[in-house]
């Protein structure tokens, strides 16, 4: 066959065949895409999953005199209001709110529902909340009391069941949508760095250049069929999410509700508009139309698209949005998609090749594509390693999430499967790809180093199938660290003829769900009790005892959900379970009770200061990295050191300051007083008694002693904006603040009470808050 020398750039296919096109222009080195990214990544914060309830007011099992005008109750994640519902029911299971559910004046994170007059006694207040942040359900109920003179009774209703597990269609359509995504996303990363590039220097002839860019914009198409089908049905599966119906229920006019009027809605439309675009530059593709502007065009497309579902993932799922995880999971989604979906196109070329008659000039491509690839996904594999640690610690955290959830389990499958495919990757970079180069260059014609190649990237492909699966189901799981959390602390023990196991999850001076499984002594569960109650009592300060009426689930399953627990430490719980004819029989168990984490936060948060810490780290080595490549660039006289050097100084820059961000966040203080209701009562009679005259009622700094003073108080809403720390607090206010007329308080208030000050400060002032939360009680 006669060899025509043609530049690939200015060739691309048809239906018709051949036609030209402008060259585009080649970014090799997008290092200012890297610059924007690390900048992003500023200010990491954690992420969580689900909205959970983080505070209420009433507040779980209070004694309240008389009850508030509106109940409200506020979460970890913002709640989509339209799917959203809370309702107070009493004794009887009937329903006394106004039914008129509003999100909270000036606080995203808080619903709350007007309540009459209530007659003495207890009530039992159900929610069901569909997170606007990841679309995920959380349901949950409480009771509290009126009148000071009356004995709480427990929940008229039972403790709601927990969130479903990952269904099988939305695995189907996540796993379709990753498909999709590494056809049409990693398809022009190949274009650019590896097949055109290769093209020109194996001096292709014009009959190969078409037929392998044929092939490219096929496996396009086939991906943007992908992900148009993804797309329609992960509307189906959200509203089938939100309204709680079967799949095939969910096919219709509710469709149309999630779609215009949730955030999942909003970034649907986004990313049905990307599509819309990508697929014109496929189409365009297919008919051999402005190859120049395709790439470019496509390219800045797909990072969008992956920009846009960041967004809806757990990385996004913050009160506020987190910049630094939506920018590393888009970095990470864009590293997969060019590696992973890389891998396709090179099977679909080399496949090609193998067919081919010309046995030289398809070693020639061979032996040029093979290195760019393997240089381009060791690229992706670093990408992969900087983002996935820190992804990992924020959804895992600890080794016995990472072992003891699904999620957990799910991802060393995903790592499992990583090892191997790098291990094939070096098969063909070191093995098979020297045998290319040289019966290319002596001209042996061996075709078969070419199937050798053919059949380890079909492994390496093979495998790649395998960890999106994996990758499927992971990312419809609830991160590690929050179920880890969830699972809370089990305890069990016998005694009067029965035995009785008892879950408290989370198991934190919180909201805390009682699992309660009773059985007698061979292990036939009782289903006839009267009553089984849990009688709590805090066994290192004297609060009183608690009794919590557990609700009937059926085969001797008994749940109740309470926030009695109010106080970390180790709590008695004794189990009290009464049967007809018979004596009750009592067993009792020790939990400790860990702290709860600061108000609007998840109960498995990863601590801030941690993320700087980790991330400053990672910034520094890649500084290193940078800064080796420069001083090997000078001495060759490489064009990479002009790369290399501006990115290691702003990664330098950037990483330093992060590091001792986070080292010294770490060094400071923890709030060893959870926020309970107590704790936040008392700090309001502090600040009212000994900082209200100068920082004013609404902490505006502008007391009526405040107006003498240069400088002015400090505006606490300004100061909780800002995202000072507890221990950055605690230490002003300890220590005071050298000067300003801010006095040290250690001699004056009890270490104790400076807590609860800063507890006070927190929900009174905190982002959000217009109002001080609790009532303040007379000093």
């Amino acid at each position: 066959m006669r060899r025509v020398q043609v530049n690939p750039t200015q060739v691309a296919v048809g239906r018709g065949g051949a036609a030209n096109a402008t060259p585009p222009q080649r970014h090799r080195h997008p290092s200012w895409l890297l610059a924007i990214a690390f900048a992003l990544a500023l200010v990491p914060s954690p992420a969580h999953a689900h909205a959970e309830l983080s505070r209420s007011d009433p507040a779980p099992d209070s004694i309240i005199e008389r009850a508030p005008a509106r109940l409200s109750l506020w979460f970890s994640e913002q709640p989509e209001l339209r799917f959203s519902e809370a309702h107070v029911v009493d004794r009887n299971r009937r329903a006394v709110d106004r039914g008129d559910l509003r999100v909270e004046p000036n606080d995203k994170l808080g619903l709350s529902v007007g309540l009459p007059e209530l007659a003495p006694g207890t009530y039992t207040v159900t929610w069901r909340v569909l997170s606007a942040v990841d679309g995920h359900v959380t349901p949950g109920a409480f009771a509290f009391t009126v009148g000071l003179d009356q004995v709480p009774t427990g929940l008229a209703v039972g403790a709601q069941a927990e969130s479903s597990p990952a269904l099988p269609d939305e695995v189907l359509f996540r796993f379709l949508a990753y498909l999709g995504l590494l056809a049409i996303v990693g398809g022009f990363p190949f274009l650019e760095w590896v097949l055109l590039p290769a093209l020109t220097a194996a001096s292709a002839s014009r009959e190969t250049v078409t037929s392998t860019l044929a092939r490219v914009w096929q496996l396009a198409t086939i991906g943007i069929v992908l992900a148009w089908i993804s797309q329609l049905g992960s509307l189906v599966v959200q509203t089938e999410v939100a309204f709680g119906v079967p799949f095939v229920e969910a096919v219709g006019e509710r469709m149309a509700s999630v779609a215009l009027g949730t955030r999942f809605g909003l970034l649907w439309w986004v990313q049905v508009a990307l599509l819309f675009g990508i697929s014109g530059v496929v189409l365009l593709g297919r008919r051999g139309q402005l190859l120049a502007m395709l790439i470019p065009v496509g390219t800045a497309l797909g990072g969008g698209l992956l920009f846009v579902r960041a967004l809806g993932s757990h990385a996004a799922a913050v009160p506020d949005a987190s910049a630094a995880a939506v920018a590393l999971d888009s970095i990470h989604l864009f590293a997969v998609t060019t590696w992973i979906g890389g891998l396709g196109y090179l099977l679909a070329t080399i496949w090609l090749l193998v067919k081919s008659p010309a046995t030289g000039e398809r070693l020639r491509l061979g032996a040029h594509l093979v290195p760019r690839f393997s240089t381009m996904a060791a690229m992706c594999v670093a990408t992969l390693l900087f983002t996935g640690l820190y992804q990992t610690w924020l959804h895992v955290g600890s080794v016995p999430a990472l072992t003891g959830t699904s999620y957990g389990q799910a991802l060393i499958v995903k790592l499992g499967l990583i090892f191997p495919l790098l291990a094939l990757g070096g098969v063909n970079l070191l093995l098979l790809s020297p045998r290319l180069r040289a019966a290319s260059r002596d001209d042996l014609g061996q075709g078969e180093v070419l199937r050798r190649l053919r059949q380890t990237v079909a492994s390496e492909v093979t495998l790649s199938v395998l960890m999106l699966l994996a990758v499927s189901v992971m990312t419809n799981l609830q991160p590690a660290r929050d179920a880890f959390a969830a699972q809370g602390i089990s305890r069990s023990a016998q005694g009067d003829g029965i035995v009785a196991e008892v879950r408290v999850r989370p198991g934190l001076a919180a909201i805390n769900r009682f699992d309660v499984y009773v059985t007698d002594r061979s292990g036939r569960p009782i289903v006839d009790a009267e009553k089984v109650a849990l009688d709590l009592t805090m066994l290192t300060h004297d609060m009183g005892d608690t009794e919590l009426i557990a609700n009937p689930r059926g085969d001797g399953h008994y749940v109740t959900q309470s926030g009695a627990l109010s106080m970390a430490g180790p709590w008695r719980i004794e189990v009290l379970v009464r049967r007809s004819g018979q004596d009750d029989a009592r067993v009792a168990i020790q939990v400790p009770i860990g702290d709860q984490p600061a108000t609007n936060v998840s109960a498995a948060a990863a601590n801030p200061a941690e993320g700087h810490l980790l991330l400053g780290i990672e910034l520094l080595l890649v500084a290193a990295i940078g800064i080796g490549l420069t001083l090997w660039s000078w001495t060759v006289r490489n064009v990479v050191a002009r790369y290399a050097a501006p990115l290691a100084l702003f990664a330098a820059t950037l990483g330093g300051g992060l590091t001792a961000q986070g080292a010294m966040a770490l060094a400071t203080p923890r709030n060893p007083f959870p926020p309970t209701l107590q704790s936040v009562s008392r700090g309001a009679v502090i600040y009212a008694e000994e900082c209200a005259v100068c920082h004013g009622e609404t902490g505006r700094g502008d007391g009526p002693a405040g107006f003498g003073l240069n400088p002015r108080p400090a505006d606490f809403r300004v100061h909780m904006a800002a995202g000072h720390t507890e221990g950055q607090l605690y230490d002003w206010v300890t220590n005071g603040v050298t000067g300003t007329a801010m006095p040290a308080w250690r001699d004056r208030i009890s270490e104790e009470d400076r807590w609860n000050t800063i507890n006070y400060l927190r929900q009174a002032f905190g982002p959000g808050n217009s109002a001080p939360t609790p009532n303040r009680p007379s000093p």
